[in-house]
């Protein structure tokens, strides 16, 4: 249950209107209604004096929030990390093309920090997703789709060819990718 609904639940349990609490609390009837709407969320400061009021742990108000935050957060930093990752790979490879204009120790330095930044970020985001037990694709959309990751099982057999596949595919179109900027963009003659 959300902070929101325990205050409704809490407040009934007690037989107080949101008046009578906002003058318990010594706050507006309209702050009680934007908690128990979700509009806002108390400070500590509230969260104590409302355990007080109903005589609960600040713990039993906050609990189920405190772990929605920490799924909020995880979604957010997978979104984050895989919007890094695509930029780190869009960046190799303009740094790559940038050998037609830089020097090319400096053109190769930057592929270089790029394709670094861009095995950071995978390893950042591969230990993220086994944190979370995030082992598929399917598993990580559910994920930060809000939906129950528990009801997708997969193959760990079927898993490793599509893994053997994938890094066949990537390779061959990287390498596809990489010729076609070095003879369009570069003028090597290969």
């Amino acid at each position: 249950m959300k902070i929101n609904q325990k205050l409704i639940y809490y407040r009934h349990q007690n037989n107080l209107s949101q008046e009578a609490l906002a003058k318990k609390m010594y706050v507006s009837r309209q702050t009680i209604s934007n908690w128990e709407t979700g509009k806002t969320y108390p400070d500590i400061q509230n969260l104590i004096l409302l355990s007080n009021i109903y005589q609960i742990k600040v713990d039993d108000l906050v609990k189920d929030d405190i772990d929605l935050m920490q799924n909020n957060l995880s979604k957010f930093k997978i979104r984050e990390l895989s919007v890094g990752l695509i930029a780190t790979l869009i960046a190799v490879y303009a740094s790559f093309i940038s050998i037609r204009w830089l020097p090319i120790s400096i053109a190769s330095m930057l592929v270089a920090t790029f394709t670094t930044l861009g095995v950071l970020t995978s390893i950042t985001l591969i230990k993220l997703s086994n944190k979370l037990h995030l082992q598929t694709f399917k598993q990580t959309m559910a994920f930060l789709n809000g939906k129950s990751v528990e009801q997708i099982k997969y193959d760990q057999k079927r898993r490793r060819h599509i893994l053997i596949i994938s890094a066949f595919i990537g390779i061959f179109l990287g390498s596809i990718l990489t010729y076609l900027i070095a003879v369009n963009f570069l003028g090597w003659t290969l």
